[in-house]
């Protein structure tokens, strides 16, 4: 498969769960292998392993929540929220997945997901009543 289509491919998949393609590289002033890391994260988590048929998108949706959760990683944590949210993910169903992790991850990195989900499902339920939420 072309380079061009894996990028392809990786913005699709990018689209169907954030509702945006976000075609990442190099900004001014970054080294030539920016554009070589920026291509290979895309490429790799997108075309490579969201896309796989082993599961479907809102499984992967589940476990790339716990992972966050499990790595204190704020802005994936916060990416993926909206991103759980329009797959249909229900927000009864994030907070299982950190009831669920206070058990595995421990109760700080559970509390700490809450305060960052808290703060998402407050802008998502005001962008939903401007009529924004997708």
């Amino acid at each position: 498969m072309a380079a061009d289509d894996r990028v392809e491919r990786a913005l699709a998949v990018q689209k169907s769960i954030f509702g945006v393609e976000v075609k990442s590289g190099r900004r001014a002033n970054e080294p030539e292998a920016a554009e070589d890391l920026s291509r290979l994260m895309l490429e790799h988590a997108f075309a490579d392993v969201w896309s796989r048929p082993g599961l479907d998108t809102r499984t992967r949706s589940f476990i790339t929540l716990s992972m966050a959760i499990a790595q204190d990683s704020t802005r994936e944590l916060r990416n993926h929220t909206w991103g759980a949210l329009r797959l249909g993910i229900t927000p009864e169903e994030i907070i299982e997945v950190i009831i669920h992790a206070a058990v595995y991850c421990g109760v700080a990195k559970a509390s700490g997901a809450w305060s960052e989900v808290r703060r998402i499902l407050a802008e998502h339920a005001a962008a939903a009543s401007a009529g924004e939420a997708q």
